[in-house]
């Protein structure tokens, strides 16, 4: 969400999250006040104030769908705001995002928060997510279980193995990773 008058950001989604919180806003919207080559809609700001508040309750509704905060004070953790987001990202996203993405995310979404590796850390030592390493990267999966992936090289990506009886070339199987 940008200010026009001063090209000034106030507020960033990514992810699944900004797909939603777009389609949600669209569909709220006449056609007249978008502009579909941008992908933008103008909100005048009383609208976009409106729009905030209902992002925010949105969020709050993502946050207790896929049980972040329960799970993170059910493991004896604090569910700091870095932590209960970056949980949400990782588990509304159908990818296994890698640590560089997870870093982005992080510096856009909350650049005053310093507690980003700390956070990611605790969630991968309490099992709430895997963390898979290959070659020089490293991946994170929201199930927190053993399974084996496969890394693409042609699109730097991971995806659960899911019984796939032939890799192509560019693909490469990981072994579920055992860790001490």
């Amino acid at each position: 969400m940008t200010q026009l008058k001063r090209n000034n950001c106030l507020r960033q989604w990514f992810g699944p999250m900004a797909q939603q919180l777009f389609n949600i806003i669209s569909s709220h919207r006449n056609s007249s006040t978008t502009c579909d080559h941008h992908r933008c809609i103008l909100l005048d700001k009383q609208a976009a104030q409106h729009f905030l508040i209902e992002a925010s309750f949105y969020q709050q509704k993502c946050i207790q769908q896929f049980q972040v905060t329960s799970d993170i004070r059910a493991k004896c953790l604090n569910p700091i705001q870095a932590m209960s987001e970056l949980l949400l990202y990782i588990r509304m996203t159908n990818q296994h995002p890698s640590h560089e993405n997870l870093h982005i995310f992080s510096h856009c979404h909350l650049p005053y928060d310093l507690e980003f590796e700390a956070a990611l850390e605790a969630l991968v030592v309490a099992k709430l997510i895997q963390k898979i390493e290959f070659l020089h990267f490293t991946f994170y999966d929201k199930n927190p279980y053993p399974h084996d992936h496969i890394f693409d090289h042609k699109s730097f990506t991971l995806t659960d193995q899911n019984r796939i009886e032939r890799l192509f070339d560019h693909q490469r199987l990981i072994p579920h990773q055992t860790t001490n």
